[in-house]
């Protein structure tokens, strides 16, 4: 599970690096494009297209029933109920294709988060960073070493019951810091970014492989880590197009949304 983790963050890093090139909108734009299209092309393939459209048809003739017979109280109650009926079955034909989707795009979207999510710090900017340790270790022993550029505010906040310990560091200059956890004869080694461009930030590192999977994480931490987790709390970025502020994910579902639509009748998609 690990290999496959990083190995999926290293995927997607250079799958996505052509659309980096066109600027981080402009990326996002095209990228969420080709996405609506390809889930499309997909949703033709996994679907019973003949059943969505024999689904349709009745319900259309169902509404128009409504019409004709607006006079006729048992008729309209029984195109009601019919209508009502193949809705349901609509939906069933519909949604059980789109489970497939679930998984992938839920993948995607992590991996989005990295670049569109989370800003760099700025310089002389409070960082808020906790760790989670093993129960067996003694979280005394554990410390952390900071480049010169980087010190300490306050000592650190250990707190036992949770086995969690809590810093609060500042940077004075630019640049991207190794932070070093040290554990008797052990040392894991967490990036910070401070006030440096980068297309990929994730707050997160975890030795857990199937929660490390559905959170933004650049690697997961090795097994025999004395460390379960590492979180530093970086900003939230901003993501504007023509001025506009607006959150990445809304951006993203509307883009890939309406390329969908937009290609549904040239790829002969029943939807």
């Amino acid at each position: 599970m690990r290999l496959f983790i990083d190995g999926l963050n290293v995927l997607f890093k250079w799958l996505f690096f052509p659309f980096l090139l066109l600027g981080k909108t402009f990326g996002l734009l095209l990228f969420s494009i080709l996405i609506g299209i390809g889930l499309l092309a997909l949703f033709k393939k996994v679907s019973n297209q003949g059943a969505i459209q024999r689904v349709k048809n009745r319900i259309s003739g169902h509404i128009l029933e409504l019409r004709l017979y607006q006079d006729d109280l048992g008729l309209t109650l029984k195109a009601i109920g019919r209508t009502f009926y193949n809705n349901l079955l609509y939906l069933r034909t519909v949604l059980l294709p789109m489970l497939i989707f679930i998984l992938p795009v839920l993948l995607i979207l992590i991996q989005l988060s990295k670049i569109y999510e989370y800003s760099p710090f700025r310089p002389d900017q409070s960082i808020m960073l906790s760790t989670e340790v093993m129960p067996s270790v003694s979280m005394q022993k554990v410390t952390l070493e900071t480049p010169e550029s980087v010190f300490q505010e306050i000592p650190p906040v250990r707190i036992i019951g949770q086995n969690q310990i809590y810093w609060r560091l500042r940077a004075k200059q630019q640049g991207i810091w190794r932070l070093k956890f040290h554990y008797e004869d052990q040392t894991e080694i967490i990036k910070l970014y401070v006030g440096t461009k980068t297309d990929r930030i994730a707050p997160v590192q975890m030795k857990s492989h199937l929660a490390a999977l559905f959170h933004p994480v650049d690697k997961t931490l090795p097994a025999d880590s004395f460390l379960t987790n590492v979180h530093i709390q970086y900003p939230s970025s901003t993501f504007s197009i023509f001025g506009i502020k607006i959150h990445w994910l809304l951006f993203f579902f509307i883009i890939s949304v309406a390329a969908g639509f937009a290609f549904k009748n040239p790829l002969g998609v029943e939807l």
